[in-house]
C-alpha cells in the first residue's frame, strides 16, 4: 500500500505562511517530523499549515509530538484518484485539442446592433444576435461605445469587458445584407470564450473584425467554416503566446510570420499571422488577439471539451497562492 505519493509545500511571502502538502492513498498516514523541521529552520518567523490530500477513504494521521505545536492549522482534503493523479497529455494530444460541441447557426433571439456590457467582478456568459442594418438611436447607446466610435471612426457592434471570464456567442443575422464591417471588442481577466456564428462568404453579408483578449487567463476562439479570416496575436513576453489549432481548422490554416523568443526591449510587442482559409477570396474577417495566455482556434461546430491543468495548480490557484503575470 502507498503510504505517501507526493512532498510539496507553498509559500505565501505576503502573509509569512508555509503550506506543507502531503498527499497519500492510505488509511493510515505518518506526519514525520524530518521535513517540517526543516521547514521550521528555514522559514523563521511565519505561520504553518499543515493539509493532507487523500483519497475517499478514512484515513488516519498520527501527529509527532515534536512538531504537533508548530501548526496554526491542519487540514484533510479528501479527493478522487484522477483528482489526485490527472492522465499525462502528450504534445501531440494537445495539438489535436479536443473541440467543443457548438449549437447550430441560428439563434431565435431578436437581434441588435448595438451591446455593451462591463462588469468589475462577474462573469459574462450569453448570446447575443447581431445585425448591422438595426438603427439603434444614440440617447439608447452606450457612451464608451459612442466615444470609442468617434475615437476609431468606424461602428461598435458589441463591446465586453470584465475582471471575471467571457463565454459569449455572437451571431450574425442571417438577414444583414449590408457589406460594412463589424467591430466586436471583448476583454477579459480570467478565461475568454468567443464563438462566432455567421453565414458563409457565398451569402452577401458583413466580415466581422474581434478584437480579444484574456490578461491572465486563455483565450478560446471558435469561428465559422466557409470563411477566411486573418488571425493576428501579439506577443508580449519571451515565452511567446502559444496558438493551439484543432485538427480540422489546422488543414486551413497558414503561418504568415510566427517567431517566439529573442525579445529585446526594442523588439516586443510583436505579432504573428495566421490566415484561416483562401486567399483568393476578397472578403476577410479578421481577428486580432491582444494578450492572452495561450490562444485556441478551431471551427464552432467542432467538439470541444476545455482543457483542465493539474491538480496541485488548480489547488494552488484555490488558496490564492499562485498568480499569472
Amino acid at each position: 500500500m502507498i503510504q505517501r505519493t507526493l512532498d510539496a509545500y507553498i509559500v505565501d511571502p505576503n502573509d509569512k505562511s508555509v503550506f506543507m502538502i502531503q498527499t497519500t492513498l492510505a488509511k493510515r498516514h505518518d506526519a514525520e517530523p524530518g521535513g517540517s523541521k526543516d521547514l521550521r529552520n528555514k522559514y523563521k518567523g511565519y505561520t504553518f499549515h499543515y493539509i493532507v490530500v487523500a483519497g475517499e477513504q478514512e484515513i488516519e494521521i498520527p501527529m509527532p509530538k515534536a512538531i504537533d505545536m508548530m501548526w496554526e492549522s491542519r487540514w484533510c482534503i479528501h479527493a478522487d484518484e484522477k483528482m489526485l493523479f490527472p492522465e499525462t497529455m502528450t504534445a501531440r494530444d494537445i495539438q489535436c485539442l479536443p473541440r467543443y460541441q457548438a449549437p447550430p447557426d441560428q439563434s431565435f433571439k431578436t437581434p441588435t446592433n448595438s451591446v455593451y456590457i462591463s462588469n468589475d467582478n462577474d462573469s459574462i456568459k450569453n448570446t447575443f444576435v447581431i445585425d448591422p442594418e438595426i438603427l439603434v438611436p444614440d440617447n439608447l447607446r452606450n457612451p464608451h461605445i459612442l466615444n470609442l466610435e468617434k475615437d476609431r471612426g468606424h461602428p461598435q457592434n458589441v463591446m465586453l469587458t470584465t475582471r471575471g471570464e467571457v463565454d459569449v456567442k455572437i451571431h450574425i443575422s442571417q438577414d444583414a445584407t449590408s457589406p460594412e464591417a463589424m467591430w466586436f471588442d471583448i476583454k477579459s481577466d480570467l478565461d475568454n470564450s468567443i464563438k462566432v456564428h455567421a453565414p458563409p462568404f457565398e451569402v452577401a453579408g458583413p466580415s466581422y473584425k474581434l478584437s480579444a483578449s484574456s490578461h491572465r487567463g486563455n483565450l478560446f476562439i471558435f469561428v465559422p467554416r466557409d470563411r477566411t479570416a486573418l488571425v493576428a496575436v501579439s506577443v508580449h513576453t519571451w515565452q511567446g503566446c502559444p496558438v493551439i489549432v484543432s485538427k480540422k481548422l489546422s488543414e486551413n490554416l497558414n503561418i504568415i510570420s510566427e517567431e517566439v523568443g529573442e525579445c529585446g526591449v526594442n523588439r516586443l510587442p510583436q505579432e504573428n499571422k495566421y490566415v484561416i482559409g483562401s486567399w483568393d477570396d476578397d472578403r476577410k474577417d479578421e481577428i486580432q488577439v491582444l494578450d492572452a495566455r495561450r490562444v485556441y482556434l478551431q471551427y464552432n461546430d467542432e467538439d470541444f471539451e476545455k482543457p483542465v491543468f493539474g491538480f496541485w495548480q488548480r489547488f494552488a490557484e484555490g488558496l490564492g497562492l499562485v498568480r499569472y503575470a
